[in-house]
C-alpha cells in the first residue's frame, strides 16, 4: 500500500470586483457570481481553514464541488464561514498587525484532485466589493517524501527572516530566503508585516508552489500572537531556498518584512 503524506497548500477564489447588490438583501433576491476553483490533478486537497479579505464582508456565499456535494445547506453569510479582514474597518494610516484568525472547519474536508469547487458569491453591502477568499489545508499525496528517508538526530526551533526592502507602488519584487546547509528545515508558521496592502506568491527550491495563485497578505501573514500555523507544514532541503514575489496593491511605496518559523532538522 502506498504511503500517504501531506503538504500545506492554499487554493483561492477572487472577485475583483463583485458587483454591488442591494444593501441587506436576502440571498434569494440577489444574483450570484461564480468562481471555479480548480484542484490540481497532482493530489487531493483537504480543506481545514477559510480566511478572506474584502472591501466589505457583507457577502452571501455558496459552495459545492464536481461531485455535487454542497458544503453547507443553503447560502451562508461569509462572516459565518470565513475569518478575515474587512478593509473598510481598517483606519487610514494605521499599519495592521495581521491577526491570522480563520474559520476552522469542524474536520478536514477532502476534495478529489482534478475536481472543481464552484464558489458563488453575492454582495449585500450595496457597494461594488472586492473579495479574495483563501482555503488553507493540505495536498494529500502518495509516495515516500525525502524527510521520511532520513533519521533526524535532533530538532531546533529556528526563524528565517526576509526584508523585502522598498517595493515601488503597484510593482512586483522578488525576495529569497536561503536555507542553511547544516540542516533541513520544517516550516511550521508564517508571520509578517507591511506598510500597505499587497499580494504574495511563494515557491520553494523543489519547484513547488505553496498556493495556486498569489494571495492577499492578510490571508497569509500572522503575527506573534496569532501566527499562520501551516497545518502539516512544508519541508525544505538544506541549501534550498524559498522565493517570494510580493506585488504592491496600496498605490504607494511599500515595505514588507516576513518571518518563516519552524525546526532545523539535523541528521
Amino acid at each position: 500500500m502506498n504511503q500517504v503524506y501531506k503538504e500545506y497548500f492554499i487554493y483561492s477564489a477572487e472577485w475583483l470586483p463583485l458587483a454591488a447588490g442591494t444593501a441587506n438583501a436576502s440571498p434569494s433576491s440577489l444574483g450570484f457570481t461564480e468562481f471555479q476553483m480548480r484542484i490540481g490533478t497532482d493530489a487531493d486537497f483537504e480543506i481545514l481553514k477559510t480566511i478572506s479579505v474584502c472591501s466589505d464582508r457583507r457577502v452571501w456565499l455558496n459552495m459545492r464541488d464536481t461531485s455535487g456535494r454542497d458544503y453547507f445547506k443553503g447560502d451562508s453569510d461569509l462572516r459565518l464561514i470565513s475569518g478575515g479582514t474587512d478593509l473598510a474597518s481598517i483606519p487610514a494610516l494605521i499599519i495592521p498587525e495581521y491577526q491570522f484568525r480563520p474559520y476552522v472547519w469542524p474536520g478536514a474536508f477532502r476534495v478529489a484532485g482534478g475536481s472543481t469547487i464552484s464558489v458563488k458569491a453575492a454582495d449585500f453591502s450595496g457597494v461594488a466589493n472586492t473579495i479574495r477568499m483563501s482555503l488553507h489545508g493540505n495536498k494529500v499525496k502518495t509516495g515516500t517524501p525525502f524527510w521520511e528517508t532520513k533519521q533526524y538526530r535532533y530538532k531546533v526551533p529556528y526563524t528565517y527572516t526576509l526584508d523585502m526592502g522598498t517595493i515601488a507602488a503597484n510593482t512586483s519584487q522578488l525576495g529569497t530566503i536561503s536555507i542553511d546547509v547544516d540542516a533541513d528545515f520544517h516550516v511550521q508558521m508564517v508571520t509578517g508585516i507591511s506598510q500597505g496592502t499587497a499580494t504574495i506568491m511563494v515557491t520553494d527550491t523543489r519547484a513547488k508552489d505553496w498556493m495556486d495563485r498569489a494571495v492577499h497578505i492578510y490571508n497569509f501573514f500572522g503575527n506573534g500572537q496569532y501566527p499562520n500555523v501551516l497545518n502539516s507544514g512544508r519541508y525544505l532541503h538544506s541549501g534550498g531556498a524559498i522565493t517570494m514575489e510580493v506585488t504592491d496593491l496600496s498605490g504607494a511605496a511599500n515595505r514588507v518584512h516576513i518571518n518563516i518559523h519552524g525546526l532545523k532538522l539535523y541528521t
